[in-house]
């Protein structure tokens, strides 16, 4: 029989897992690694780099189609480009990011991989395993990087978020049950932490011994919501949060500050906004 769902409120969150101290937030988080963009994908990127370059990271590093250069903000003076020739992440683009890593030109403390990378889903798994596994790097994997020939590079042990939703699913799911029950298939198949934006709602859980834990609450977000909190926790894993942790913290702080925010500004609120109460509800904790 399936263990009992406990559900937490974001302030019990906090409480049972946030575990390295208050101050911490409150420090830079070293360089986070961005790989997406294509010729329909321009915006996953550039917003990430956006959240990232004002929660605290010393650097960003954007990897992307050089097509991208012109939706950069030259505000954006934490974020490193490294630009590829072609109009989507290739074969040869994963490459060049492997030969940057094993150099050291690259070298970041998490990582997010998403929007715009299909197509080169084996070279994508080549990237994630190396990141991983070879230099213990956590990840935040979202959209296109969440398919199956991704997903066989994955094994127990990494730590490795995956932003999922009803679409993404259905292509790595061959049958669909509750999404409690989707989520325990995900964890027996890949040993992955999960962030679940559903209809109208966001959810996380994880295992405790017998018991499920889980953190739900009703909100529509905007499109460009998804990476806001996506990037929330890539740089939550860069702290040293474990990801096992970070899928439920990622989505209370976001929770919160979004409350915030929609308090004030009701529905009129842009990214700018958002990661601006982001920002200033961190420096709270």
């Amino acid at each position: 029989m399936p263990p009992k769902i406990k559900y937490l409120t974001a302030e019990e969150a906090f409480k049972n897992y946030f575990s390295i101290g208050r101050g911490v937030l409150r420090e830079t988080v070293g360089n986070i690694l961005v790989v997406g963009g294509s010729y329909l994908h321009h915006s996953p990127p550039v917003i990430a780099g956006y959240s990232l370059s004002n929660l605290g990271c010393d650097e960003v590093t954007l990897v992307v189609p050089s097509k991208h250069l012109h939706t950069i903000s030259s505000k954006l003076m934490t974020v490193e480009v490294f630009p590829l020739p072609d109009q989507k992440i290739t074969k040869g683009g994963v490459n060049k990011i492997l030969k940057y890593l094993d150099k050291g030109r690259i070298h970041p403390n998490s990582a997010y991989i998403g929007a715009g990378v299909t197509g080169v889903w084996k070279e994508v798994g080549i990237l994630v395993y190396r990141l991983a596994k070879e230099h213990d790097i956590p990840l935040v994997l979202d959209r296109d990087a969440v398919r199956l020939p991704v997903l066989q590079h994955i094994s127990g042990g990494l730590e490795i978020i995956m932003m999922l939703d009803n679409t993404v699913l259905n292509r790595v799911l061959e049958s669909r049950g509750d999404i409690e029950d989707d989520i325990r298939k995900i964890w027996s198949l890949y040993s992955a932490r999960v962030i679940f934006i559903g209809d109208g709602y966001i959810a996380s859980y994880l295992e405790e011994e017998d018991e499920l834990i889980g953190l739900k609450f009703e909100m529509h977000l905007k499109k460009y919501e998804r990476y806001v909190l996506a990037s929330l926790a890539s740089s939550l894993l860069a702290r040293g949060i474990p990801a096992k942790h970070t899928s439920i913290l990622a989505p209370a702080v976001y929770i919160e500050a979004r409350g915030r925010m929609s308090r004030d500004l009701g529905a009129m609120y842009s990214l700018e906004d958002t990661v601006l109460y982001l920002r200033e509800y961190l420096l709270e904790l």
